[in-house]
């Protein structure tokens, strides 16, 4: 732990600075290790906040958790939660360490920075020779200091001209260190820009005769890129169809990982190349760059009556428990789409998602093929509302949807 005594000509306050090692392992006394050293920092930064203890910190004074959590995507053994020890402050052990205590000045959750490494879009940073975990993070007030940029550094993943112009060979990093480097870059105060924030966009479900141009296009409408993978996990839920009543039991059909980049302002298309997605493969491909698209050959949206989609997050904190966040929900081919619906997701929090009649249409009901696809007008940011929405003409996958006010199609009106 240090107070770094920044140029005061530049910044107006010092930074506080942890570097951690948390304790590896899966046995259970690492499980305890690891929340007994997240509620220990989370101890030590109320004391740093308040007056009196062992510490006392000028208010505002940005403060940084960074290092080798070892905290895994699986999460910790239940009732161990590090990882949300780490970023909203509820403390396990409050006998020994006192009560849960938001982290923040302002009394919010930390941040979490996640670089990616540019050429995957994935932040895995351990093991370096196959990454699939992402235990090495950045932790801070983000009302002190805000996020500016990151990477994680793998040669093995990068082209053979960037490695030569940066004078890298391939197993640098893997033989260095059986993690990555990862790199952040930091400014203080808040970040002015705002949050990026994911809407459904686009999609096509029922097209003519053989299933060849279906795709999902989401737009990422705020002020920051998004990672599909970190900090926040998002994911692709599906199902048909979907009762009137609110079922006791989950009624998920299918389930698609995310993974990108979708940068502030732009659009990510989730299709299937070799499946139903075929008829518009290239035309996805040319307009968007990789990150921007996955190709997913699992991928299919049922043409069935009362289908519905969410966008949601999803949050794991506890081994093999996930907690799932709704972003949008739609539904489509509705024979009666002024009844309420609902979907409830195969997760830990046992997610229920009531469809109201604002978000189904009945177009494409009883099987009625159609190319033609659900398209947000252009500057609509409503979510979970077909408001502003129209049948498109033709498809604009991968690209901003022809700018309408048309909404006389919606039989929702």
């Amino acid at each position: 732990m240090a107070l770094i005594d920044l140029p005061s000509a530049t910044f107006s306050k010092d930074l506080y600075l942890m570097v951690v090692h948390f304790k590896a392992g899966n046995e259970v006394s690492d499980h305890q290790s690891r929340q007994k050293h997240a509620d220990a920092i989370t101890h030590w930064m109320r004391d740093a906040r308040t007056a009196g203890g062992n510490i006392d910190l000028p208010a505002g004074t940005p403060m940084m958790i960074i290092g080798d959590t070892n905290l895994t995507e699986p999460g910790d053994l239940a009732p161990y939660h590090p990882a949300r020890t780490m970023l909203d402050g509820t403390i396990y052990d409050t006998d020994t360490y006192g009560a849960s205590s938001p982290p923040d000045w302002d009394g919010s959750e930390d941040s979490d920075a996640a670089p990616y490494d540019y050429n995957t879009g994935l932040p895995w940073t351990h093991s370096s020779s196959d990454p699939e975990g992402r235990i090495d993070r950045f932790y801070f007030t983000d009302t002190a200091i805000h996020n500016l940029d990151g990477f994680v550094l793998n040669p093995r993943t990068m082209t053979t001209a960037a490695k030569n112009a940066s004078c890298l060979l391939t197993n640098d990093a893997s033989g260095a260190s059986d993690h990555l480097p990862v790199i952040a870059d930091f400014a203080p105060g808040t970040d002015l820009r705002p949050p990026g924030q994911l809407v459904i966009n686009e999609f096509c479900a029922n097209d003519i005769q053989t299933d060849d141009k279906t795709f999902l296009e989401i737009k990422n409408v705020g002020g920051r890129d998004i990672n599909l993978k970190a900090p926040v996990h998002y994911w692709i839920k599906e199902s048909d169809p979907l009762p009137t009543t609110a079922p006791t039991v989950e009624n998920e059909q299918y389930a698609y990982d995310l993974s990108g980049v979708v940068p502030a302002g732009g659009l990510f298309v989730l299709y299937s190349g070799t499946g139903h997605s075929a008829g518009i493969k290239s035309t996805i491909e040319s307009r968007l760059p990789d990150l921007q698209r996955q190709d997913l050959s699992t991928f299919v949206m049922d043409n069935d009556d009362n289908s519905a989609i969410a966008l949601v997050t999803e949050e794991m904190s506890r081994r093999n428990v996930t907690r799932d966040s709704l972003v949008e929900a739609y539904g489509w081919a509705a024979p009666d789409p002024n009844t309420t619906k609902f979907f409830r997701l195969d997760a830990g929090n046992n997610l229920l998602i009531p469809l109201n009649s604002a978000q189904w249409s009945s177009f494409g009901a009883g099987g009625a093929p159609s190319d033609l696809t659900f398209s947000r007008i252009p500057g609509n940011i409503t979510l979970n509302n077909y408001s502003a929405w129209t049948i498109g003409t033709e498809s604009t996958v991968a690209q901003e949807n022809t700018p309408t006010s048309e909404v006389g199609d919606w039989s929702i009106y």
